[in-house]
């Protein structure tokens, strides 16, 4: 699935991925996309990225201001699933911005 020149803001997931979820091996591409305001009950209020072969892209978005009850509140990354990011803002999310497995450009 690709999101274009889209906004997801100030959405409520009970338990993972307020904004986004991308599983089971999906890709999931954001193009001049913002995701802010959202929030999670257990993680990723922003994006949710998880299984194995799961790939996220993110071309020149933004993930701010997103929460979670756990980090990270911005993207979570699972074991075996890609983020590609280029020149995407990951920041001012809470508790942290990413977690657990690595994100590009993105720090805590």
């Amino acid at each position: 699935m690709a999101v274009n020149d889209s906004t997801i803001a100030d959405n409520t997931a009970r338990d993972h991925g307020g904004g986004a979820t991308n599983a089971d091996g999906g890709r999931l591409t954001f193009n001049d996309g913002t995701l802010r305001n959202n929030s999670a009950g257990l993680l990723a209020g922003g994006i949710y990225n998880v299984n194995p072969g799961s790939v996220l892209v993110l071309n020149i978005s933004r993930v701010t201001r997103n929460t979670a009850g756990a980090a990270p509140g911005g993207v979570f990354n699972g074991a075996g699933s890609t983020v590609v990011n280029k020149q995407t803002v990951i920041r001012e999310n809470a508790p942290t911005n990413c977690s657990p497995s690595d994100v590009p450009g993105c720090t805590g």
